[in-house]
């Protein structure tokens, strides 16, 4: 049996011309749902469960089945988790299933993969229309996106999720009303009739989370910031060191003046707010940008930029629910 690694990642994307999805390098697709599963390598893993063989010394601590499947890249076997009885693996087809069915409107396959290992995997979608912020005036685009995601180690049920990311410089954008309808868990159910119900919930779910985000954004994009207030909004963040322990002084330097270049349009990455004026809504992306573009990606793991820049990292959409919330109470 193989062991997998756990940090490695495979994406498929759909390829308009434009940059890789969020990014990331993976394999281009034309869009086509089924085109883009066989692609990311997701079909025939027949996850399943099976009795663990373990040394009969220890065999008493160990519970009761091994969830595996087979690998599609080398033909192998990976282990993925060990559960107990009660544990039902969910096929990838299914969700892909649930997938179709939500495609068959006004939305199309955007980027599928998985990570972890094969532990998670996620399909995701453009969600009709983009959002058009001011249109007369900056005309500020946002993409919005629906994911679906699940896993194969019992750490979470298929969920939805809706994300929206402003597509100058694929910042993710969130905020209280829209963080608290982002979320809905699909139900694990084998009915035909149930995956489509669970389809166009998800589905109204994800256009309800964007109109709120859009009314959100276009409050902070009618409150003027200026480039000294912005100022205040970042040391308020992140305070200058009184001391200077282990080179605290030089790396809020770093930090600092790298907000104030993005504020600037002297970012290294570009000028990717050259089309927006002086707003909280320009503060709020600014901070973004850095949090999400500038901090690396951990050891080399491209897995975590992956699910921080797709929505779907806990921790990653924390910290952009508090930019936003750092934002409005700073103009309030």
């Amino acid at each position: 049996m193989s062991s997998p690694d756990y940090g490695k990642y495979a994406v498929a994307y759909r390829n308009d011309d434009g940059p890789a999805w969020m990014g990331l390098p993976g394999v281009e697709t034309t869009g086509n749902t089924s085109e883009m599963f066989d692609a990311a390598l997701l079909g025939n893993w027949n996850v399943r469960a099976r009795e663990l063989v373990t040394d009969a010394r220890v065999e008493k601590n160990n519970p009761d089945f091994e969830i595996i499947r087979d690998n599609p890249a080398d033909g192998g076997l990976d282990r993925l988790h060990v559960a107990k009885k009660r544990y039902t693996p969910v096929q990838n087809e299914a969700v892909r299933d649930i997938a179709l069915n939500i495609t068959s409107g006004d939305v199309k396959a955007d980027a599928m993969g998985q990570y972890k290992g094969g532990r998670r995997v996620f399909m995701s979608f453009t969600l009709g229309d983009d959002i058009v912020l001011d249109p007369n005036g900056s005309a500020d685009r946002i993409g919005k996106h629906l994911t679906l995601l699940t896993s194969h180690d019992g750490s979470l049920s298929i969920m939805a999720l809706t994300h929206d990311a402003r597509l100058a410089c694929q910042n993710m954008l969130t905020s209280i009303r829209h963080n608290a309808l982002g979320t809905y868990k699909i139900r694990h159910t084998s009915t035909v009739g149930g995956r489509m119900l669970d389809a166009r919930q998800a589905l109204s779910v994800g256009f309800k989370a964007s109109e709120a985000l859009e009314e959100d954004m276009n409050r902070l994009l009618a409150v003027p910031v200026k480039k000294d207030a912005f100022w205040d909004i970042v040391t308020g963040l992140f305070p200058e060191p009184e001391e200077d322990v282990k080179g605290s002084l030089k790396k809020w330097t770093t930090r600092t003046d790298r907000l104030m270049d993005i504020w600037n349009g002297d970012a290294v990455g570009g000028n990717t707010v050259a089309n927006l004026e002086d707003t909280a809504y320009k503060a709020y992306n600014v901070l973004n940008e850095d949090a999400f573009w500038y901090t690396g990606i951990r050891k080399g793991d491209e897995a975590n930029a992956l699910v921080r820049a797709g929505g779907m990292d806990d921790a990653g959409n924390r910290l952009n629910l508090n930019l936003y919330k750092v934002v409005t109470a700073s103009v309030a």
